[in-house]
């Protein structure tokens, strides 16, 4: 028997008068812009991007029942050692394998990257499981980083590009020349910023809709303030690093264990790095990473 309490929706509204986008928990869909409740929104471009529930689970006997779980609801465990193909924006599991086979004379510092389609497909990194064969105190190192797009520079342009990676708007006064077309695919350069567990906003200067239908992105406009929701990379940057410089040693695994899921980002991108210790020699590793992600298949 359950009993169930209240169920609360993050809804993204977007106010006519400030012509920016808010987020605001409610039970009900939001009718009025909750920056000020006398300005008025835009219902065809509210969207719900999160959600909570308080349910009550009982036994036959009337005791509550108690699951120790981090997977939000409406997403399902997910292990894999393959990425997605993002050609394809809705593929599950058909891309890049989190596999780096080393021998010798290849080269001593090896890089993956492994991609996954999110826009369509909600996913929260949970923890993982390393395996390896024929370490010699081998390092292993495993980062999320975001897309990045090869824009050319240019003059007197709506682009500028801020600390050397991230491009934010300017006002015909940048230097670098951004193909707005571009931006609108799935893999075009969007990296969206979710919100941190205590639903503060990441700083991100850009606003975008996506448009399943089409599957593609729509109405992309700036956001100089920095209250966006996807930013734009010119050059690689960490968001974080889960292992850092793991040695591994002769044959063995690994379990990363976590209490913690981690939400990822449309854009984010999984690194996986091998740096050969000493003499050249073979050496070979995998990771199983679980996710939970909204669709699995």
């Amino acid at each position: 028997m359950s009993d169930f309490v209240k169920q609360l929706f993050l809804y993204r509204v977007y106010c006519t008068v400030e012509e920016a986008f808010f987020t605001v928990w409610a039970e009900t869909e939001p009718t009025v812009c909750p920056n000020n409740n006398t300005h008025a929104i835009d219902p065809e471009r509210t969207t719900i991007i999160d959600e909570v529930s308080t349910v009550s689970l009982k036994d036959r006997d009337g005791k509550v029942k108690v699951q120790n779980t981090c997977r939000r609801p409406g997403l399902m465990t997910y292990f894999t050692s393959t990425g997605d193909d993002i050609s394809d924006v809705n593929d599950v599991g058909n891309g890049t394998e989190l596999i780096i086979d080393h021998k010798i004379g290849d080269p001593l510092n090896e890089i993956i990257y492994i991609d996954f389609n999110i826009v369509n497909n909600i996913t929260d990194l949970f923890n993982g499981l390393i395996f390896w064969k024929g370490g010699e105190l081998d390092k292993l190192s495993f980062s999320v980083v975001p897309t990045t797009v090869n824009a050319p520079t240019g003059e007197n342009t709506n682009f500028a590009l801020y600390g050397g990676y991230l491009i934010i708007p300017a006002a015909g006064d940048g230097t670098i020349d951004l193909d707005l077309v571009a931006l609108e695919e799935p893999d075009g350069g969007l990296v969206y910023m979710p919100p941190d567990e205590l639903n503060t906003a990441k700083t991100a200067f850009w606003n975008a809709d996506w448009n399943s239908t089409t599957g593609k992105f729509e109405n992309i406009t700036a956001a100089p303030a920095g209250d966006g929701s996807y930013n734009i990379f010119q050059e690689e940057i960490v968001f974080t690093r889960f292992v850092n410089k793991l040695f591994i040693l002769d044959d063995g695994n690994i379990r990363l264990d976590s209490f913690d899921a981690q939400e990822l980002g449309h854009g984010f991108r999984f690194k996986v790095e091998l740096d050969i210790n000493g003499d050249d020699h073979d050496v070979s590793f995998s990771v199983l990473a679980t996710l939970y992600r909204e669709k699995t298949v």
